[in-house]
């Protein structure tokens, strides 16, 4: 009794008694809590598994390489789904309970997680005390992105132009220095000053890669004067290109084609990552995707060119079209003006332009605003007959 009531008034064995209890209330306190946490954190909603989806690795392949009840439900879509248009479908391939599935996924489909199969073609039935969607969301893995019908051109599996585009490698994108100790707005000759120290230097135009100056352009600090005009090119040709070197510089690029072609490319990869960010954010991605359309819309890019690089620009621009309807919060309505700007372009160099249409696409190529659905299905008409 005298050794326990001394070792009591010990303090630094009291302190250790408290530190091993304390301790032990931890472990059951993260193994009771902690548990929970991690259970509600692997939960996953309809819409978080399908923004998942958008990074699953690709590797796609050929029709005949797939089961053959798969084949026959993927030509359904490559058919038209009954409408005679190439319908919109992604096929992934993926693991789940240790079984191969597959998951198909349409806009056609008012149930998300109904097309999902195992591998053998059956197809999964859902219910509270069996196979659990929700589960499904949070616990299949390793997708991949094996086969895509895309809308407008057709089939995207096995080899494709569009999937043979390299992805953009920018290393010299030029940086602008801090102007923002140019602030003295009352000053009239703020804006000529502020434009000064945004030109790129001699010595960085003469070496700076076009994929480099490309990136620079579509980050030059007033790409919304495109806007502050009564028309879009008007804009483009007083608000940035006769305001800034890097711009013009970009124009005499004879490896312009391709560097556009392949920043054209990035959008599908880029366009996840762009929801989460804040307002403002957003907005600039989206007019600089505007630009970025605006310059490939440029006569002397157009002329210059060639049938193949055309035709990828136009199937590119197509599936731009259909990512600018699934992200209404990103892009609006002036979306339309640069693709149906080149299509316009393109029908008229190949005189190609059907009478009724010559005097309203040519206002429209001298002042682009505005497209009309009239025009906007005649222009598309036109395009799809050319290079279907």
């Amino acid at each position: 009794m005298y050794r326990m009531n001394n070792k009591s008034k010990n303090p630094s064995a009291l302190q250790c008694a408290w530190q091993r209890c304390a301790a032990v209330m931890l472990c059951v306190v993260l193994v009771f809590f902690g548990c929970k946490e991690d259970k509600d954190a692997q939960k996953m909603d309809e819409a978080s598994f399908a923004k998942s989806l958008e990074s699953a690795t690709v590797a796609l392949v050929n029709l005949d390489q797939l089961p053959e009840w798969l084949q026959k439900r993927i030509e359904f879509f490559e058919t038209g789904a009954g409408t005679g248009i190439p319908q919109q479908l992604k096929v992934l391939r993926g693991l789940w309970n240790g079984r191969v599935i597959y998951f198909l996924e349409s806009p056609l489909s008012n149930c998300y997680y109904c097309n999902v199969f195992f591998e053998s073609g059956e197809n999964i039935v859902w219910s509270d005390d069996g196979h659990d969607f929700e589960k499904f969301y949070s616990e299949s893995k390793d997708w991949t992105l094996i086969y895509q019908v895309v809308p407008y051109y057709g089939v995207f599996g096995g080899k494709s132009a569009l999937s043979d585009i390299p992805r953009l490698s920018v290393k010299d994108k030029y940086e602008f220095p801090d102007i923002s100790h140019l602030n003295d707005w009352l000053s009239e000759d703020i804006i000529p000053r502020r434009f000064k120290e945004l030109q790129i230097p001699d010595d960085v135009l003469a070496s700076i890669s076009t994929a480099g100056l490309l990136e620079t352009c579509l980050e030059f600090p007033y790409l919304l004067n495109i806007i502050c005009s009564n028309d879009y090119q008007h804009g483009f040709d007083q608000g940035l290109l006769a305001i800034f070197n890097g711009l013009r510089e970009l124009m005499e690029r004879a490896d312009l084609v391709d560097a556009l072609i392949q920043k054209y490319n990035e959008l599908r990869f880029e366009v996840p990552n762009v929801c989460g960010l804040s307002l403002l954010e957003i907005g600039m991605f989206a007019y600089r995707h505007f630009v970025l359309e605006m310059i490939i819309a440029q006569d002397i890019v157009i002329k210059n060119m060639s049938e193949e690089q055309y035709r990828t620009l136009f199937l590119l621009a197509s599936e731009r079209m259909e990512i600018k309807r699934n992200y209404p919060d990103i892009f609006s309505g002036i979306h339309i003006v640069p693709t149906a700007l080149m299509y316009a372009k393109k029908l008229k160099n190949d005189n190609l332009v059907r009478a009724d249409m010559r005097g309203t696409l040519d206002n429209f190529i001298l002042a682009p605003t505005f497209v009309d659905q009239t025009s906007w299905k005649y222009l598309n008409e036109q395009i799809n007959n050319i290079f279907k």
